[in-house]
């Protein structure tokens, strides 16, 4: 009998986390939906002479503002444990990263670089489904290449050393070698991360963590040669990463049964 009710208990508990996971993928494409055409809104205002006259002097301050709010959102849900709590802090640092990323393009690039913009939108709200509904396995796998493609795209539309530029450029060598670092560590220990009394783990039986290292390896090949060989092998990449992330999707979906 008691074993009946443990799995009655436990067939609830896993009904509610599917339930979690609908309502937070909902909330997240309808979110993602908002801020484009909140960006779209805002370009069309900023390629204005009068909306150029007033943003402009502004870009910094905008700039700032999002990234205080990033900071301030991480530490609030490193110390507040509700579940919801946390949820909404974490879209609201989600809200000001972009803001941040859309004072420095306003800046940089005046209205000519917000296609970046859709696309880190688009990438923030894709890489969160992907946690949302596969493995930490296909995570992995999406995150370099998702960052490499952004990198392609900025160095496709500006191939030059500008503050965006270096900005991207260090943020997709920093997740290439984090996600390559972060495998290695989890594959010592039979697929499990452990931090502390926190044990998290990343690979079952099943998994093969040697295509994130391929990933992350094909990828730092790919941006060198970007920027030995220009914006037009960046074009090229930029398509390979978005096939390449198609056949994952294909391949890690087949993996769920």
């Amino acid at each position: 009998m008691v074993k009946k009710k443990e799995l009655t208990e436990e067939k609830l508990r896993k009904i509610k986390a599917d339930n979690a996971v609908v309502y937070n993928v909902l909330i997240c494409l309808l979110l993602m939906g908002s801020i484009l055409m909140l960006l779209q809104a805002l370009k069309d205002y900023y390629g204005t002479n009068g909306g150029f006259t007033a943003l402009y002097p502004r870009t910094f301050l905008i700039a700032g503002i999002g990234a205080g709010v990033f900071v301030l959102s991480l530490a609030g849900a490193a110390f507040w444990k509700n579940p919801i709590a946390r949820t909404c802090l974490f879209w609201l640092s989600v809200i000001g990263v972009v803001t941040a990323a859309t004072g420095v393009v306003m800046r940089v690039t005046w209205v000519d670089g917000f296609s970046l913009l859709y696309y880190l939108v688009c990438v923030i709200a894709l890489q969160y489904i992907v946690f949302q509904l596969y493995r930490w396995e296909f995570f992995l796998f999406s995150l370099p290449t998702a960052a490499a493609g952004l990198m392609f795209l900025s160095f496709r539309q500006y191939f030059a050393w500008t503050p965006w530029n270096l900005g991207v450029l260090a943020l997709a060598l920093v997740i290439l070698v984090g996600t390559a670092v972060v495998t290695l560590l989890a594959s010592r220990r039979k697929g499990m991360l452990i931090f502390g009394k926190v044990r998290l783990s990343l690979f079952s039986a099943k998994s093969h963590p040697v295509l994130i290292y391929l990933a992350a390896a094909l990828w730092l090949i790919c941006i060198i040669a970007t920027l030995l060989l220009g914006s037009l092998f960046a074009y090229y990449c930029l398509f390979a990463a978005l096939a390449v992330e198609l056949i994952a999707a294909v391949y890690y979906t087949f993996q769920l049964n």
